[in-house]
């Protein structure tokens, strides 16, 4: 049972004469208010990291087994335009907009537990968007998104990791860093399968990579910067099999310095004024 309105209990308490449906009827109230409680969509927790200040966002519903949870830690602009462009791109991972983020979540859950979802629903869902451990120049976030159905023989998630340049507010991809190559591409290609079979505990089997376009499979353009180098990042049977998980894969960065375009904010971080 999700929620029920306090008028609506009422009006069938007064219809309640039977001793043992009123103890029924108590217990459907007692358990109704434990659900409200359960109930948290408001919750702004400041902080400030790399200088810049955060907000927490948190919306949450939980009745029984079934429950959905979203906790976006969003960076405040303050009409910072580099701020600005990040917000707004980890914005679209959210099913909101930014006019009263909060609020919108708010009514959302507040609209939980009508007799029709009582019939549908019944998963466990969970969606984050946080910041993590940032190398100097840049905002690291990941969007980490789960979803149980009862009954499925096992949970979909995703992870996705993105690194801010905090100089445009853009996303770095493999089109800022890597210098226009079909060599250095098919290298860097090689050299993520070999990582690869090292996470899964498999020898490198280079005979079959050539049946298989690994250029296009292994750069996915899902990477995040590190001071040490750069990883990537891939779903749930992406390129190997589910019980590998989520892979991220470390491209050091003195195996990457051929390879990263000198103008890069990338090449900056790592090697300075180095050539």
């Amino acid at each position: 049972m999700k929620f029920v309105t306090f008028a609506l209990l009422l009006a069938m308490a007064s219809c309640i004469t039977d001793g043992k449906q009123e103890k029924q009827e108590s217990q459907e109230f007692q358990e109704t208010q434990d659900v409200q409680e359960m109930q948290e969509t408001k919750m702004h927790a400041d902080t400030v990291a790399f200088g810049i200040g955060f907000n927490r966002y948190v919306g949450s519903w939980q009745s029984g087994e079934s429950s959905v949870s979203e906790c976006f830690l969003l960076p405040v602009a303050n009409g910072n335009p580099v701020l600005q462009t990040v917000r707004a791109e980890l914005i679209k991972h959210t099913d909101y907009s930014d006019d009263d983020l909060q609020g919108e979540m708010d009514a959302f859950y507040a609209g939980f537990g009508s007799e029709e979802e009582d019939e549908e629903f019944s998963t466990e869902e969970e969606k984050r968007i946080e910041f993590f451990d940032s190398p100097a120049g840049f905002l690291n976030y990941y969007c980490f998104g789960s979803f149980f159905m009862e009954g499925a023989a096992h949970e979909d998630w995703y992870t996705q990791y993105s690194s801010f340049d905090l100089t445009t507010g853009k996303i770095i991809g493999e089109e800022d860093l890597f210098v226009d190559s079909d060599e250095a591409r098919s290298d860097i290609a090689v050299a993520l399968r070999k990582a690869l079979a090292e996470y899964v505990g498999e020898a490198y089997d280079e005979e079959a990579d050539r049946e298989l376009d690994i250029v296009s499979l292994m750069l996915n353009n899902h990477v995040y910067v590190a001071n040490e180098g750069l990883y990537y990042c891939y779903f749930p049977n992406e390129v190997s099999d589910y019980m590998a998980g989520e892979p991220e894969l470390l491209l050091t960065k003195e195996f990457l310095k051929p390879y990263i375009k000198l103008d890069s904010p990338v090449y900056k971080l790592w090697f300075g004024n180095e050539k």
